[in-house]
């Protein structure tokens, strides 16, 4: 189950547990908030319309967070806990180096600048002798990324640099 605390002004605070489950503490804190824009790299334009993710790295097991940037290539992430963050675009069109964010308890970030460059996608379907794989991973070697195969066997990786892999 997934225990979901709110309240105005406050981060979302969520959690992950089994029933029966006794005495759950949940802390809200005064929400911070992550604020940048994306660029293009090589023409520095603004980029709309891109899928940013916000991963926690406290260690503490969360949902990956994500908002979309506006026609001005801003993006604004809100309610979120203190703490440490990264930040990456993985998208069929862009992607970006993994950018690091510590944010304070009820602060806004300083702007953050994503630099996003030319990617493609890779759409496969993966079968076992008796039917489609209904489970598991596939690694592109050499671009360091994954994509879960989903019940039906099909599994998509977004993000990937131009290049030749294997």
């Amino acid at each position: 189950w997934l225990l979901t605390a709110t309240a105005d002004a406050y981060s979302l605070n969520a959690r992950y547990l089994t029933a029966p489950a006794h005495n759950q503490v949940i802390v809200m804190v005064p929400a911070s908030a992550i604020a940048g824009h994306i660029v293009h790299a090589g023409k520095k334009h603004p980029v709309a319309g891109v899928t940013v993710v916000s991963r926690s790295t406290d260690g503490v097991l969360s949902l990956p967070v994500t908002t979309t940037s506006d026609e001005d290539g801003g993006f604004l992430f809100e309610r979120l806990s203190a703490g440490h963050y990264v930040l990456e675009v993985r998208t069929r069109r862009y992607q970006s180096s993994p950018t690091e964010v510590d944010l304070e308890v009820g602060a806004m970030s300083p702007p953050v600048q994503l630099e996003v460059s030319e990617a493609t996608w890779l759409q496969a379907d993966v079968s076992l002798a008796s039917g489609p794989c209904t489970g598991g991973f596939v690694e592109l070697e050499g671009a360091g990324l994954m994509g879960a195969i989903a019940h039906t066997g099909e599994v998509v990786i977004e993000g990937i640099p131009p290049g030749h892999y294997r």
